[in-house]
């Protein structure tokens, strides 16, 4: 429902999308959401949801592990239905928790998590490889350092774990890219202008887990309100994570790598990351 007194606090982009390669929404005391407009016409965040947009659309801040230069660290510590609402488990998203209060700021916006397929889609930016949109190796370090920010120092490959060094968490740290998450876009986007599909927290996804492929059986055919195949167990216990953390290993950082967290616990390695479907109507 459209909201006068809401609205005034926000600002969109006027009339439609623009299809340029960037649309900003205006949240209160000067935070933008920034997304970024992928080849096949939607968008996705151009960072991970940070603090700072969580307590302007919440109304209130999450508690977070690390809380060092909120205004771009990404936001942490948080249950799945915090994100989605009571609801989380419906197609399409009705009003409801963090991205149903932005959906309500922004009337005619389509806001939501990505499914997997979409999430790795725009992770590889076109690029049939398991590792950065540019086709470099993830260990290569004048493009990611290996340093605890991006993901955990000294554990590079599948293969080769003989290089695994401490790593330390800290709250409060003057190097943004040590000690924990790191500040987005510290480090290089990928080829599409995304920031940090690669490490800094694990991102959750709209895609349910299984570990039974017979339970998927019922399902086969069904298709969520995207058009994408609906993958559920029915005990709505796990969602799949992409992306890897701070707290992981590179190969874990990987664009083809899956994980996944149960929606009640809280991980300060674990976050999220918008798209959107459509503009104004």
């Amino acid at each position: 429902m459209y909201d006068k007194k809401l609205a005034k606090k926000y600002s969109a982009p006027k009339n439609n999308f623009t299809n340029s390669e960037l649309e900003v929404f205006q949240l209160p005391k000067g935070v933008r959401l920034e997304m970024v407009q992928l080849p096949e016409g939607w968008y996705m965040g151009k960072f991970e949801v940070t603090q700072a947009q969580w307590s302007q659309v919440n109304g209130s801040p999450n508690e977070c592990y690390f809380t060092t230069d909120s205004l771009m660290r990404p936001v942490e510590s948080i249950i799945y239905s915090d994100i989605r609402g009571n609801n989380a488990y419906l197609y399409p998203l009705a009003p409801g928790g963090w991205i149903g209060k932005l959906n309500s700021a922004f009337p005619g916006f389509d806001f939501d998590l990505p499914n997997e397929a979409q999430w790795e889609w725009a992770c590889r930016a076109g690029n049939p490889l398991g590792y950065w949109g540019n086709g470099s190796p993830i260990t290569i370090k004048d493009l990611c350092p290996n340093c605890p920010g991006r993901y955990k120092s000294g554990y590079c490959s599948a293969t080769d774990r003989t290089a695994i060094t401490p790593h330390e968490q800290v709250t409060a740290d003057t190097d943004p890219r040590k000690g924990g998450t790191a500040i987005c876009g510290s480090y290089e986007p990928n080829s599409w202008g995304l920031y940090d599909m690669h490490g800094n927290v694990w991102e959750y996804t709209n895609d349910w887990h299984t570990e039974n492929v017979e339970a998927l059986k019922p399902f086969r055919g069904a298709t969520n309100a995207d058009g994408s195949e609906m993958l559920i167990d029915g005990t709505g216990s796990k969602r799949h994570l992409r992306g890897g953390s701070y707290s992981y290993a590179a190969n874990f950082c990987r664009s083809a790598t899956r994980h996944t967290s149960e929606l009640a616990t809280k991980r300060n390695y674990v976050g999220f990351r918008l798209i959107c479907r459509g503009g104004l109507k």
